[in-house]
């Protein structure tokens, strides 16, 4: 699976869940993704958070 697939997967998965959040554990299996996969993922959207906000 595309690393892309995987934090988009992540991303509907805490937007479904705010705004109690979720447990890593909580996330791999609402993102029925491996925990590789979401450590991945995770990785994809901070680096993305942070390349586009502003400042």
């Amino acid at each position: 699976m595309k690393p892309t697939v995987s934090a988009e997967r992540i991303r509907v998965a805490l937007v479904e869940a705010r705004p109690v959040g979720l447990s890593f554990r909580q996330l791999v299996a609402a993102a029925e993704l491996s925990p590789s996969q979401t450590r991945r993922g995770l990785g994809i959207l901070r680096d993305s958070a942070a390349t586009s906000s502003p400042g």
